[in-house]
């Protein structure tokens, strides 16, 4: 994304690290765009080098993104009514959650952005 934009994530549930918290990489929305780029490619190399052939990196293959800049990522906790605002110029993902573990994590998600900017059209707003 690259215009300012913000969200605000509201938990409709308990969401902890065993259930996939909302994660995020310390100071990341300060990175250039090339310096954002390349740390992506960075998390893609180790993700697959890992043999993982899915969508999303895991933590353990981008744990290492901002390690050398001392960087570190923050996971977001939370209660039911807890909100979560972040800038999503900044790298963000959900956490790893527990294997065999029920998971759910309802969210309510508010967008904030330029009146300029579109909004993107989903089937249910045509």
């Amino acid at each position: 994304m690259f215009y300012p934009s913000f969200k605000l994530f509201v938990y409709l549930n308990d969401v902890n690290e065993s259930n996939g918290a909302f994660r995020y990489l310390q100071c990341s929305n300060r990175f250039s765009f090339k310096g954002a780029i390349n740390a992506y490619k960075d998390s893609l190399r180790y993700y697959f080098r890992g043999g993982k052939r899915s969508l999303y990196p895991t933590d353990a293959s981008i744990g290492m993104i901002g390690e050398g800049d001392g960087l570190e990522w923050l996971s977001a906790s939370g209660r039911p009514g807890d909100g979560v605002v972040f800038n999503v110029q900044g790298i963000h993902r959900r956490g790893d959650f527990t294997k065999d573990q029920y998971r759910e994590r309802l969210v309510l998600l508010v967008d904030f952005r330029q009146a300029e900017v579109p909004v993107q059209r989903f089937a249910a707003n045509v």
